[in-house]
């Protein structure tokens, strides 16, 4: 085992310094919405720059692509990516979580042990991966409960829109001891990883609360099925006089290659996009 885990530490150390010395751009300085809809709109910006809602979906049916040969499902024919995204939606609530993690689980076991390594590799540090979202017509007052509740209650529901919200979760709800039990391809990894995410634990969590600028946040230290910490999040709110800004920041393992930083960037502004899109067609 411990020879394993050397072998996958250095084949990783390897890949981190070849995807770390590669940039990724996304966006542009045109202001952009990613998402717009009666009364309210989003936008999204990596890096300073803006994310325009071609790029967003070329990158979520590029996704979805993924997901099918994952799932073993028949490519679909249609290329719009609010169409697909539902599509793959339905099918993975016909196949139901059991079968969706038979189907992963030796892709799962693999990342588990690769996730090791890197943990092992940054020394217990961490690097952020961070995304910000300008919303206007969606009050936070209304988005946070809404986001609270689908993280904290378990329903069939809850279940399709939290996978329904990108195309690389595979299963996101509560456990009965209060965590969120996330399977997902963090950063389109080529595997996917399970984890678990307790809000208010901030073990491990390099980053700090501007609560000089954020009135609200969401923290949470993630956890593999060991129970060994490989990083977290501490999402930031702040109100506006049209909605809400949000600051979305996820850690990893320094160690962590560079392009999934980059990729989940990307995948935290679908994600957000389509949970306050979600929260606004709850409150019409």
């Amino acid at each position: 085992m411990l020879t394993t885990v050397l072998l996958i530490a250095a084949v990783i150390a390897d890949l981190c310094i070849y995807m770390n010395g590669s940039r990724i751009h996304f966006g542009s300085e045109e202001d952009a919405a990613v998402v717009q809809g009666d009364g309210y709109s989003i936008k999204a910006t990596i890096d300073g720059k803006y994310i325009s809602k071609e790029v967003l979906d070329r990158f979520v049916i590029k996704r979805i692509r993924k997901a099918e040969k994952k799932l073993d499902l028949a490519p679909m024919k249609v290329s719009d990516a609010d169409t697909m995204l539902a599509a793959l939606t339905d099918e993975k609530m016909k196949m139901g979580p059991d079968a969706i993690a038979r189907k992963l689980d030796k892709q799962i076991r693999f990342c588990d042990k690769a996730t090791v390594a890197i943990i092992r590799l940054s020394g217990g540090k961490t690097k952020f991966c961070i995304t910000e979202v300008e919303v206007n017509g969606v009050a936070l007052d209304r988005f946070l409960p809404e986001f609270d509740r689908l993280q904290a209650e378990n329903s069939l529901a809850n279940l399709r829109t939290n996978l329904g919200v990108e195309p690389d979760h595979y299963y996101l709800a509560a456990t009965d001891d209060g965590q969120l039990e996330v399977i997902e391809a963090c950063g389109s990894s080529p595997v996917p990883t399970k984890m678990f995410i307790r809000y208010g634990d901030e073990t491990g969590l390099g980053s700090k609360w501007e609560s000089d600028t954020f009135e609200a946040q969401r923290p949470g230290a993630a956890r593999l099925q060991t129970g060994a910490v490989q990083g977290g999040v501490r999402h930031q709110f702040k109100k506006t006089e049209d909605g809400f800004k949000a600051k979305l920041l996820v850690e990893f393992p320094t160690a962590t290659p560079g392009r999934i930083i980059k990729n989940h960037q990307m995948h935290l502004a679908i994600e957000f996009s389509n949970w306050v899109k979600s929260s606004a067609a709850k409150s019409e």
